[in-house]
């Protein structure tokens, strides 16, 4: 109105009056043109709060209408009352289960297109663009991803992103991932879908372990065209990930992962069989283990000879005399074609001068050997292989077998020195024989142990390929050897790739002090303050890990570690300590497993899974123990005494420290461990109580886990009794 008014006003060579008059009459006019637009916005406004309230209702009308109709459809094969939930049978969804898997496995496969609507990034200098192989290296496993959540940064403190290595009591079987590797929702999770993001594709929402364009970035990336300013960023850290609000799979399957978890349990011997099955990854360890112990039962019914092993205790001689009967067993049955030539029916066990026989000496030969190759002792002569002066005929490198098995396409670090070519007579005559320990602890933090370097003489890789055999044997038994390995070890023996985050299992203290290598380099004076370091391509190891100065490249001695390439020194430091240095004794451990187990037996295993099978619970928990145990009476004694009694003894194990119930564990089942799965404990755990008596110590059958103690006057007296037997460690075999 007011533009008409001025066009209809005077021409410019009218009166001053009248032009002055229309000014007014104009500025009259748009001051209420103003109010009435106000006014008519504000009603306007209100119209559509009003009528989308009224859709809003309608929507929830609409919703609570059919979810209705569907709980009643629910209900109606059971006849259940409209106020109950309704009863889902799990059993009827498999074909669901199958559409996911089979889902969820074509978008792994597929690449995910750019999202049509968000700008290319602009991308760092050539130089600063890690390679696939560092990208790799840097991320995370898929036995350390957990469905629901997004995988942390590489470089968050060791004590948020892998609580595992910081604390390794917390490996149980009924842990979950999340908490064994620092995994926490996506706050994006909770805002979607209310949030104002575009809708991605249905590949970048499905994508799985991580987006196809999730990649490292350094801070300060841009957008050309400044559309998006906002990126999602999953961690806080200096090295971001970044997925251009894309939701990995991972992600949006938090929001099902209860779901999830009950297909993994429901299905996981059927749809989680598949290769590359997402369910498989979402499976418990006590599936696992079932599934695993129903193939060794298979194995071993299959396999068909015996060996027996024939052994004295003390550690001058086990060692010499079991490595002896194994080599001898192994090339006997390599001469006559055996592609296992370890795989046994059954193991029989004898100690030399002890009476007993039974699951119970084979518990504590295994025991005896573990804790006797972990010893900081120096190792006892092999010279005579423990029976005869003619060396074994078996090399640890002649097996063909063993060579075509073992082309490995993981990240298994630079190669470690060869040792010279000799024959059989020389390694054992001329070569100096290395008696230093097999294994060390890198770092006392990290309560892990990892094989010594060393020249390799014959008689030592032929000693890890031993340990490796009775590895095996362990495993092949369902029994327990406790031997906590580096998680890396554990993954070379799966023929898994060995990634950035392995090294927090070997040393905490180090994998810390590179994680800040890598984010001080990223800062404004990241320059300067790797050139006060002095860095280069090089590595000097501690003895245990072989000594000396090594170069991790060619030239590495005069490269410096500089911010553009502080990946790649870190990759290959971590790779060397972890493989390079060590790479003889971790075939050879490899090789004596796969000479008792076929390759395929180990394949649907993680790291964790292998050490929970083979070293079983790090922790004797009193209330698991209490539950198992079951008490017998033949005293003669009323119940209300037995009571007591029983009573008694439970205060006096509560009040042992770790390490006494590892003893009395052991005295009692000639294992210091428990099973993982104490449901697969054979035979549990059983206390006899026997007549009145103040004067002798308890005895224990082994292989029928059963403690007998006497019923003693008091509960002083039970526990000065029981804690003088479990240290003694001598007992006999009934």
């Amino acid at each position: 109105r007011t533009g008409r008014q001025l066009a209809n006003a005077p021409a410019s060579g009218s009166s001053s009056s009248s032009s002055s008059s229309a000014q007014g009459n104009a500025a009259n006019s748009g001051s209420t043109s103003r109010a009435n637009n106000k006014s008519s916005l504000s009603k306007g406004t209100a119209t559509v709060a009003s009528r989308l309230e009224e859709l809003h209702e309608t929507v929830l009308e609409t919703r609570s209408s059919f979810l209705g109709y569907l709980l009643s459809l629910l209900r109606a094969p059971h006849s259940e009352h409209r106020g109950m939930l309704p009863a889902v049978d799990v059993s009827t969804m498999e074909h669901v289960a199958w559409c996911f898997d089979s889902l969820m496995y074509l978008l792994q496969h597929t690449q995910p297109q750019p999202h049509p609507i968000l700008p290319e990034m602009e991308t760092d200098p050539p130089t600063c663009i890690p390679t696939a192989e560092t990208k790799r290296f840097f991320r995370r496993s898929n036995s350390t991803l957990c469905l629901g959540y997004p995988p942390p940064s590489p470089f968050v403190p060791m004590s948020e992103g892998l609580p595992l290595a910081e604390r390794s009591h917390l490996l149980t079987s009924k842990q979950s991932k999340k908490n064994l590797f620092g995994f926490a929702p996506h706050p994006c999770l909770e805002a979607w879908p209310k949030c104002q993001l575009p809708i991605p594709f249905v590949a970048h929402l499905f994508t799985f372990p991580l987006p196809s364009n999730t990649s490292l970035t350094w801070p300060g990336s841009r957008v050309v065209g400044g559309a998006l300013q906002d990126e999602t960023v999953i961690s806080e850290d200096a090295l971001e990930y970044t997925d251009s609000h894309s939701l990995s799979a991972s992600v949006l399957l938090g929001r099902w992962n209860n779901t999830v978890d009950l297909f993994a349990r429901a299905f996981g011997d059927s749809v989680g069989k598949e290769r590359s099955s997402v369910l498989s990854h979402a499976q418990s360890f006590e599936a696992v283990e079932r599934e695993f112990r129903r193939e060794m039962d298979n194995i071993r019914s299959s396999a068909p000879k015996d060996i027996t092993l024939e052994v004295e205790r003390t550690r001058d001689k086990l060692l010499p005399m079991l490595f002896g009967d194994l080599n001898h067993f192994a090339d006997s049955r390599h001469a006559n074609g055996s592609s296992l030539p370890l795989c046994v029916h059954r193991m029989k066990v004898a100690f030399v001068n002890e009476p007993g026989e039974g699951s119970g000496v084979s518990r504590s030969l295994f025991t005896s050997f573990a804790e006797n190759v972990l010893s900081d002792e120096k190792l006892p002569s092999f010279e005579l292989n423990g029976r005869s002066k003619k060396p074994p005929l078996l090399s640890a490198n002649s097996s063909g077998r063993s060579k075509a098995r073992d082309k490995h396409k993981s990240n298994k670090g630079p190669s470690a020195p060869k040792p010279p070519l000799v024959s059989i007579d020389q390694c054992v005559l001329q070569i100096p024989e290395d008696n230093t320990p097999l294994f060390f602890q890198p770092h006392k933090q990290a309560h892990f142990y990892s094989p010594r370097a060393s020249f390799s003489p014959y008689t030592r890789v032929s000693a890890y390929r031993n340990v490796g055999r009775m590895m095996g044997l362990c495993l092949l038994n369902s029994e327990v050897m406790y031997l906590p390995l580096c998680r890396h070890v554990f993954k070379f023996i799966l023929n898994r790739e060995i990634s950035w985050h392995d090294f927090a299992f070997m040393d905490p203290v180090m994998y810390e002090s590179m994680r800040k290598l890598v984010l001080d380099s990223r800062q404004e004076d990241g320059v300067h303050h790797l050139a006060l370091m002095s860095l280069t391509f090089q590595v000097t190891l501690r003895e245990e890990e072989g000594g000396g100065a090594h170069e991790l490249v060619a030239n590495g001695n005069h490269m410096p570690v500089t911010p553009d390439n502080v990946l790649l020194y870190v990759q290959k430091y971590t790779l060397y300590r972890m493989v390079g240095s060590q790479r003889n004794a971790l075939q050879s451990l490899r090789d004596g497993v796969l000479d008792v187990l076929p390759e395929s037996a180990l394949s649907g295993l993680s790291a964790e899974d292998l050490r929970l099978l083979l070293c079983g619970g790090p922790q004797v928990e009193l209330e698991v123990l209490r539950n198992i145990t079951s008490f017998n009476n033949e005293s003669s004694k009323g119940v209300e005494m037995v009571q007591k009694f029983k009573a008694w003894f439970w205060s006096v194990v509560e009040r042992m420290t770790q390490k006494e119930r590892h003893d009395l564990l052991y005295f009692w089942t000639s294992s210091p461990a428990m099973p993982a799965n104490v449901e697969s404990y054979q035979p549990a755990p059983s206390v006899t109580i026997r007549h009145a008596d103040d004067h002798h110590l308890p005895t224990a059958n082994t292989c029928i886990s059963r403690l007998y103690i006497p019923l003693y006057s008091s509960k002083a007296l039970l526990r000065a009794k029981l804690t003088l037997a479990i240290r003694t460690r001598t007992f006999g075999f009934v």
